[in-house]
């Protein structure tokens, strides 16, 4: 979406015509809305005294665009709900403007839907409306336009010595004096599309910000408060310039694959990156003190609306705001810099349900409020206590067949890959938490392959599983699989001629399965694979799923050699421990790389082990009670 922005004074909006095209939804503010505004501007009032220079109240968005037949004419594109309620409130203190305030227009506002001999809102009829005229019943518009004035008229007799300070907010003449910048005044942030031909863009840009896929972000809001300054004042826009180019430096940084993994989840991906620092910096404005600011955090714009009412009631200055956003992003850019602090933190938030903004608050708290490594070991003690395990259950004896234990089987050896970067302190190597959530590799596989499933396989799979294993049963000192070798062979030959190989398959099923099997079993002796620990962590690592499909029962030469493959045409992430397992790294000694022995096996294990164990022993120092 092509546009400009600015924070403008809302006085200038005076002179105005509005047009809200037909294929906008009808005005449909209730009471809750209204009052929320009105209350907002009092509060505003209440707490500035209207005598701090640069402190206003600023707007939600206006979008607009010129309209195509008349050039003074503006459309309104997002946020005539607004518009029309400011409209209906400038109405009910018209007398009270022309009293008190040199500015007295007020914007005209039209409805295209509005039929010509009912400008409900335009001819202002619903000033002299009431039960007996009953204009408001025609229409549901009417009947909303009606009831919001109602609402206002209410509000004003109960807060009749607010009508003169709100009259002068928005005609900025509480302080005339002062310079559009420095008035203590109501602003909204406004964004102009270019005019266009037709009505195509106008509505497909109505579309796009109504189903939220148009950047009106909190980033880009909030920037536009922080750094408007005045045109003329060449000192300020020097001060915004150098806060533009801390901004952007900010933005720039946490675009970082790296740096951006390190902090956040998969599903959290705003349009800009920025606004993870904003939306912690509002987060913690409304935790200090959750009456100032009673919105919700999953609430459209919460980081706007929070960090806007904190500069207008003067809890915050626009200095303090930007100070709390630099100073957060310098904490989260020295966890970043620290190698073992950003596997560990990338690492919680990695092992970590819930939101983004909740786990970065709990590490960040735990960094405010201990030395660098005390709060380092009490990070790596939370790590440890999402994989504890059990009283009654053992490292060892942790299954794959069963869910439970599979789900905290991925969690440990998630660590395990983690630790194995963490640990090495001569490499300067990063674990890279943006690839692994990329592919989500968290597929667990088989390092010696599992034994066939010959109930779901067909001809067509068993004849290219056998033909991939003639090589190596070629030799076989097992007489029984030589056997069982030929009588497959012969069988392959037959089935290629037959005409009919549905049911010759049908009918040699039983014997081809038990050939299957004798010459799988043999793999796993010449493994020296146990069964009991075909699905314990002594044989598993992780993988995608992708890749787990691909390398299916290979061997693990096989495995190997198409994970080297998959991740040199970037298909997959192959994590440290996973690569080493298959390259057989931890082994004393390798006497083949065709098979995973007891001695691989063992040696692989261990690793693990030391991995699970440096997590979750018990800090023992004054920190031991400590919970995170």
């Amino acid at each position: 979406m092509d546009h400009t922005f600015q924070v403008m004074n809302f006085y200038h909006l005076l002179e105005m015509k509005f047009n809200i095209p037909s294929f906008q939804r009808g005005y449909r503010w209730e009471k809750r809305q209204v009052t929320e505004l009105l209350d907002d501007l009092n509060e505003f009032i209440a707490n500035n005294n209207c005598c701090v220079r640069g402190t206003f109240y600023c707007l939600q968005p206006i979008v607009v665009q010129p309209n195509r037949q008349q050039s003074d004419v503006y459309d309104v594109i997002d946020g005539q709900q607004r518009l029309t309620t400011i409209y209906l409130i400038l109405q009910y203190l018209r007398n009270t403007i022309e009293e008190n305030c040199n500015r007295t227009s007020v914007y005209s506002i039209e409805y295209d839907r509005h039929a010509q001999e009912d400008c409900y809102l335009s001819k202002n009829l619903f000033l002299e409306d009431d039960e007996d005229k009953g204009l408001y019943k025609r229409n549901a518009d009417n009947f909303y336009i009606y009831k919001a004035y109602q609402i206002i008229a209410e509000w004003f007799d109960k807060h009749r010595a607010s009508k003169v300070p709100i009259a002068k907010l928005f005609t900025g003449e509480i302080m005339g004096a002062w310079d559009d910048n420095e008035k203590n005044d109501v602003r909204v942030i406004w964004y102009e599309l270019p005019k266009s031909d037709n009505d195509t863009q106008a509505i497909e840009s109505f579309t796009r910000l109504n189903e939220g896929k148009i950047a009106l972000t909190n980033a880009e809001l909030v920037k536009a408060l922080l750094l408007q300054c005045s045109n003329e004042d060449k000192v300020q826009q020097e001060v915004a310039m150098r806060r533009a180019m801390e901004w952007d430096t900010i933005e720039k940084q946490l675009q970082d694959p790296l740096f951006w993994s390190m902090l956040v989840s998969e599903q959290y991906n705003p349009s800009s990156h920025i606004e993870l620092v904003i939306d912690f910096v509002a987060k913690s404005l409304k935790e200090q003190d959750k009456d100032k600011y009673p919105y919700q955090a999953n609430k459209e714009l919460f980081s706007f609306l929070v960090i806007s009412k904190a500069i207008a009631i003067n809890a915050e200055t626009v200095e303090t705001v930007l100070e709390k956003i630099q100073d957060t992003y310098t904490v989260f850019r020295n966890w970043f810099y620290d190698t073992a602090t950003y596997h560990l933190v990338g690492l919680y938030n990695l092992l970590s349900a819930g939101s983004t903004l909740n786990n970065i608050q709990k590490i960040y708290d735990l960094f405010v409020s201990h030395t660098k490594s005390e709060a380092k070991e009490l990070l790596r003690k939370a790590i440890g206590d999402k994989i504890r395990l059990g009283e009654n259950e053992k490292l060892e004896e942790i299954s794959y067949t069963d869910n439970p234990s599979k789900i905290k089987m991925i969690q440990i050896l998630e660590v395990f890959n983690v630790y194995l970067q963490l640990s090495n302190q001569e490499s300067t190597d990063r674990f890279r938490f943006d690839l692994f959530k990329k592919y989500n590799v968290t597929s667990l596989e088989h390092i010696h392959p599992q034994n066939l499933d010959t109930d779901n396989m067909s001809m067509e799979e068993i004849i290219k599983w056998f033909e991939g294993r003639k090589a190596d049963i070629s030799n076989s000192a097992n007489a029984d699989v030589r056997d069982a070798a030929k009588r497959l062979d012969d069988f392959e030959a037959q089935y290629h001629k037959s005409e009919d190989k549905k049911t010759l398959y049908a009918t040699k099923r039983d014997d081809i399965v038990k050939y299957v099997n004798i010459i799988d079993s043999e793999f796993d002796e010449l493994a020296g694979m146990d069964q009991k620990l075909m699905h314990k962590l002594y044989n598993m690592a992780l993988v995608d799923q992708n890749t787990n499909a691909a390398i299916s029962n290979g061997f693990l030469y096989e495995k190997r050699d198409k994970l080297r493959e998959r991740e040199l045409n970037h298909l997959t992430y192959i994590p440290l421990g996973t690569w080493a397992a298959f390259n057989k790294l931890f082994s004393n000694k390798v006497m083949d790389m065709k098979f995973w022995s007891p001695e691989d096996r063992e040696a692989y294990f261990k690793a693990i082990e030391a991995a699970y164990t440096y997590f979750v022993k018990t800090i023992k120092n004054i920190y031991n009670n400590e919970r995170f």
